[in-house]
């Protein structure tokens, strides 16, 4: 037999539960994509560096240009950073940039800082 005094309060407390991990994943989301994008414009920078032997800084600049394009970032290209030098010789590609988090009652400028290096 059900006891009266306890009817619904395990659904309740389920309902309570879900509304809050749905909040969470709902925002979890929108930071997450955040860090994808600059996980993607990481990758393109590693990429670039292990071609950079037999490419122009030009050439590399212009691909890094048309990936920020394409993934809608907040970072103007002229603030991309090629550098060749060293001995051994390495190229380094270095760029620094804000997103801003608008989140309910919460708001977060998150500092990107994707970069590679490798050996020519």
């Amino acid at each position: 037999m059900v006891n009266a005094a306890r009817r619904g309060t395990s659904t309740l407390g389920c309902l309570l539960w879900m509304i809050g991990f749905g909040v969470v994943a709902y925002h979890g989301i929108h930071i997450g994509h955040r860090y994808f994008l600059f996980y993607q414009l990481q990758d393109e920078f590693r990429s670039e560096t292990r071609l950079a032997p037999g490419v122009s800084d030009p050439v590399i600049r212009r691909r890094i240009t048309a990936k920020i394009d394409e993934l809608g970032l907040n970072l103007d290209p002229k603030k991309v950073k090629i550098r060749r030098a060293g001995s051994p010789a390495r190229i380094t590609i270095t760029a620094e940039y804000a997103d801003t988090l608008r989140l309910p009652l919460f708001r977060r400028v998150i500092v990107f800082r994707p970069s590679a290096d490798e050996p020519l």
